[in-house]
């Protein structure tokens, strides 16, 4: 599942909305290994481009 994700986020990269829309899914259905996986992929591939968006969606819980 995790390559299916990486592969369709890849796709979608191009636009903010969606590439946001597909991480946001794949966490729904990622395991928290795989989560892990994809964020280390997400800021190796995406990170001149979609920092703030990968920082968004990862960043740790304020209890």
């Amino acid at each position: 599942m995790l390559e299916h994700q990486m592969k369709v986020i890849e796709g979608v990269s191009f636009d903010k909305r969606l590439f946001e829309k597909e991480i946001n899914k794949s966490m729904s259905w990622l395991t928290p290994d795989e989560i892990d996986h994809l964020e280390i992929w997400l800021l190796k591939n995406f990170k001149k481009t979609h920092l703030g968006t990968i920082r968004k969606i990862f960043q740790p819980v304020a209890i």
